[in-house]
């Protein structure tokens, strides 16, 4: 198996009383909008599962997702989440001094097998459709500077793995209400691929789903939850990235200067698989990558599809909104940045930032 598949576990979400979750609450967001995880089985943890395409999730031991918005059902999966791990190819070769020419490689073995295979996305040609998702882009800051230690296969297979297991723990945990049983404030995300230096989730945005929810509703009523649904993804990754010091801490223990800082950045927008679903591309993902990385800040989003209106009132004293230009993407971008973040900024640099 050249690629490594797992899945956000949603362990301790209903584990039958033994609940260890520490208790996470959404200040800046409000709660109208959520899903909710009902456990119909008896054992305590959700189950390895694999299946990268959307929509094809299968769920063993009972367990099933449904939705709670003014009491009605919506139904959802729990995808598995892929790390990107590409093959390798590795024939044998035999290293001459030609006479004349230096030196060459002689491959001993067939060089047949090199070709688009090794991205192991399965058939690139796979007809895809439009998907509207939440594009989160996780990097840690300082990562090339740690590779560069001395001896460092020592210390990155370690600190990588340290890294991603608490990473998918984490957000786990910040998505689950705690205020209430077997609940989570959105599905968990169905996608995400080891980048090098960070992780990038796509969180599915189910538009089908999220109207047949109540069909009741008006569509002024039914965007106000769904603005208020995203909010709350958005202030959940905000809150527990905050909490990377606290990995820091344990990481310094281990390891010469770790990644100091953990960034991220979030846009909403579509995307297209390839080969069924083992990857995705898209602007949204771009602008994520963007952002995670903007004007030295540490966390950012863009403004589009996210209407600050599903923040609490609490939201203007926690984001601004800026008016920025985005390599790439445009000139006049909408963006949020955390205030306290922005303010610690050289006066110089401040000055780009245009509020909107």
């Amino acid at each position: 198996m050249y690629r490594r598949r797992t899945v956000a576990r949603a362990q301790g979400i209903v584990s039958g009383g033994a609940e260890k979750l520490q208790r996470w609450s959404l200040p800046w967001c409000r709660s109208n909008c959520i899903i909710r995880i009902v456990r119909s089985g008896t054992a305590g943890v959700f189950p390895h599962v694999d299946c990268p395409v959307p929509g094809t999730s299968r769920f063993n031991g009972g367990r099933k997702a449904e939705s709670s918005c003014g009491g009605s059902g919506l139904s959802a999966h729990v995808h598995a989440a892929r790390f990107g791990v590409m093959k390798t190819f590795q024939p044998s070769y035999r290293y001459v001094i030609h006479p004349t020419r230096g030196i060459q490689v002689v491959a001993e073995e067939s060089l047949e097998e090199f070709g688009p295979a090794l991205l192991d996305i399965g058939d690139i040609q796979t007809p895809s459709e439009p998907l509207e998702v939440l594009a989160v882009v996780f990097d840690l800051e300082g990562f090339t500077h740690f590779t560069r230690q001395v001896d460092p296969q020592l210390a990155i297979p370690s600190f990588v793995s340290d890294f991603v297991t608490w990473l998918f723990g984490e957000i786990e945990e910040c998505l689950v209400d705690q205020s209430q049983n077997n609940v989570l404030w959105a599905e968990l995300p169905f996608f995400s691929k080891f980048t090098g230096d960070g992780v990038l989730f796509l969180w599915k945005i189910d538009m089908k789903k999220i109207v047949g929810i109540d069909t009741t509703l008006g569509s002024a009523k039914l965007q106000e939850h769904l603005n208020r649904f995203l909010c709350n993804i958005v202030a959940s990754l905000f809150n527990f990235r905050r909490r990377y010091p606290l990995f820091l801490k344990n990481a310094l223990r281990k390891y010469v200067d770790p990644p100091s800082r953990l960034r991220c950045g979030i846009a909403r927008g579509n995307v297209v698989s390839l080969g069924g679903g083992n990857d995705f591309v898209g602007p949204c993902i771009n602008i994520a990558s963007r952002l995670q990385k903007f004007e030295g800040l540490s966390f950012a989003f863009s403004a589009r599809g996210i209407d600050p209106e599903g923040f609490n009132v609490d939201f203007d004293t926690v984001f601004q909104q800026c008016r920025m230009g985005i390599r790439g993407i445009g000139e006049h971008e909408l963006v949020y940045v955390v205030k306290e973040e922005l303010s610690q900024l050289p006066a110089q640099q401040r000055e780009r930032f245009k509020s909107a």
